[in-house]
């Protein structure tokens, strides 16, 4: 068997559970921390039973604690700059090609929106038919009657009848252009007839007002549809089957495509009507191995194009790669594990595609196709539910079960054992070795950064080195009372720690020397909304922000200077969904960065476009 070159990869894919923190060659799945604190070090029952005589020690050393007077940090940038051009007329597109889509009500962004998005799709029992638009009402609990729309982008306008639905009245319809040479249509109905003032043939821009909402049938409200046919025709707003398959595309995920692409350091991304992607990691250089339509598939880094991909109807839902060797451990829908050789997907190819080979072994139980899988350091795996953890050997074979540690932890893997900081129920340290796992000493859960041969800890009491051999603890500063939401913790290249801390005042970014000295201090608060991932590809440093979700999911990405505490605003990407999903991040090849935006298809980015 061709052996292979397989970076130290560590895929955690349970949705809803799991953020991670990469570094070049590695991507460490984590989740947001939620910790208290306890100092009970337990031994838990397994199979067989670990014996542990240690009698670790918590060393802490006193260093001055934030105050509520953080100077606000510095932010430069803003992609929406960048993107914004004039349409000016080309030709076979008259009214100008489209820089970027805004959203028909309340744009750009469509903030403090009662109900947009969300219904496209959706199946009508009324109609036995399928929504082929959003419905939008931009007034909360008020008539959204003379609400005003705008035009999502520069187009010229093909269709304008006031009364086009005739009880349901007005329609307009804009052709936007694209530099490639593609089109779409934008379609707005149920505008109030006398405010369709424009006619076909004139051209309009971006944020131009196209009518008021009317007075349909219905309570007042805006049918939004993105189509590519039917430019002169109205249509019915339904559709006897899905709607993507004739001709429509999701609208509020195009118009944040469209933006994504726009930005200067896109590369690629899914397509809104593409089956959705959940990236497991890098395999190689050139690969990023994930989930599509519940299948194995293999995607070319650079450029998202689809390398290999499974045939079987075994319902993907998880992997974790081996620390030692090339072997892929994969959960299925049925909830059996299965250990499969990666060899097969380095097949040149010239040789044709690769064929999947048959399991190395399958588990003989069943587990919660929802389980988290860990690595362990020697080899095989963690599977990790709501009601225990079982340990299993690169063979497959039984080495203990336990207690369950959480659903919601951080992780890293060091080369004799796993360190795990749970933060649910429970909040704890852990370590996981060949025997079982042991309780730490340390104070509630929280985040964990690997620097070499030093594993650092931020918790609820402040920032700590471990000390692995005698299982102790030493505080390099102390951190004031934890607010809601979690923190995180980075190591820099010259080995000092990043650190974003929540406090009661404000959410702060740090920088500590490795002996605990606070090198700056800034509030985040101004600048950067919601939960924060930290990452590196080992040179540089980002900050991922999650913005509130008043209007769906917003993820911005900045790169952090350690030197100046300053940001640069590089990136804004996001999705309409009103269910709180949490962002992946991944670092590859040439400094590369892969987003997954609110649990949507990924979207890969060059920070070095903007930054140089």
């Amino acid at each position: 068997m061709r052996r292979i070159v397989v970076a130290l990869v560590a895929l955690l894919l349970v949705a809803g559970c799991s953020r991670p923190k990469a570094g070049v060659d590695e991507v460490l799945a984590t989740a947001s921390a939620t910790p208290s604190a306890t100092v009970t070090r337990t031994a838990p029952a397994a199979t067989p039973t670990p014996t542990e005589t240690l009698t670790p020690t918590s060393t802490p050393s006193p260093t001055s604690t934030p105050t509520p007077t953080a100077q606000p940090i510095a932010v430069s940038g803003d992609p929406r700059d960048w993107q914004v051009a004039e349409p000016v007329p080309q030709p076979g597109a008259p009214c100008g090609y489209v820089d970027f889509f805004d959203f028909p009500v309340n744009p750009p962004d469509a903030l403090s929106v009662a109900r947009g998005s969300g219904d496209f799709g959706a199946y009508r029992r009324r109609y036995e038919l399928y929504h082929a638009g959003e419905d939008w009402w931009p007034r909360r609990g008020q008539s959204s009657f003379g609400e005003p729309v705008f035009a999502i982008g520069h187009g010229l306008v093909t269709l304008a009848a006031p009364d086009g639905w005739g009880r349901d009245q007005g329609v307009l319809i804009v052709q936007h252009a694209f530099a490639d040479g593609s089109q779409l249509l934008s379609f707005y109905g149920h505008l109030d007839p006398p405010s369709v003032t424009l006619k076909a043939g004139m051209c309009v821009r971006r944020g131009e007002l196209v009518g008021d909402i009317g007075r349909p049938r219905t309570t007042p409200h805006l049918h939004f549809e993105v189509r590519t046919h039917m430019p002169y025709e109205t249509g019915g707003g339904y559709w006897p089957e899905d709607p993507t398959l004739a001709g429509w595309q999701p609208p509020s995920d195009t118009i944040w495509y469209s933006r994504m692409v726009a930005s200067p350091a896109f590369l690629w991304a899914r397509r809104p009507t593409e089956p959705e992607m959940i990236v497991l990691g890098q395999l190689a250089d050139r690969a990023l191995l994930a989930i599509v339509d519940e299948r194995l598939v293999a995607v070319n880094w650079q450029d998202g194009r689809l390398l290999w991909e499974e045939q079987s109807d075994k319902r993907r839902v998880g992997a974790i790669m081996d620390a030692r060797q090339p072997v892929l451990y994969v959960t299925n829908r049925s909830g059996f594990v299965e250990a499969l050789p990666l060899d097969f997907l380095l097949t040149p190819p010239d040789e044709g595609p690769p064929t999947a080979p048959e399991p190395l072994w399958r588990s003989a139980t069943r587990y919660l196709s929802s389980s988290t899988l860990l690595p362990l350091p020697n080899g095989g795996l963690v599977i990790a539910n709501w009601h225990q953890t079982t340990a299993l050997s690169p063979e497959g074979r039984l080495l203990w079960t336990d207690e369950s540690v959480a659903r919601s932890f951080d992780w890293v893997l060091t080369e004799n054992e796993l360190i795990v900081a749970a933060n649910d129920s429970d909040p704890a340290l852990w370590s996981v070795r060949g025997a079982g796992m042991i309780r730490w000493p340390a104070s509630g859960g929280g985040s964990l950064a690997l620097a070499q041969d030093r594993v650092y800890f931020y918790g609820e009491e402040g920032v700590f080195e471990l000390d692995l051999d005698m299982q102790a603890t030493r505080m390099l500063y102390s951190l004031s009372p934890r607010f809601f939401g979690p923190g995180d913790l980075l190591v820099l290249p010259g080995g000092a720690l990043l650190v974003v801390h929540p406090d009661l005042d404000d959410s702060r970014l740090m920088v500590l020397e490795q002996d605990g000295t606070l090198r700056w201090e800034r509030s985040l608060d101004r600048a950067v909304a919601g939960p924060v991932t930290l990452l590196s590809d080992g040179q540089r440093v980002y900050l991922l922000g999650q913005e509130p979700p008043e209007a769906g999911q917003t993820l911005a990405l900045y790169h952090v200077d350690p030197q100046a505490a300053e940001l640069v605003l590089l990136f804004r990407g996001g999705n309409r969904s009103s269910y709180r999903l949490d962002h992946h991040a991944w670092i590859g090849p040439n400094g590369n960065i892969l987003l997954e935006v609110g649990g949507g298809s990924p979207v890969l980015l060059d920070p070095a476009r903007v930054l140089e």
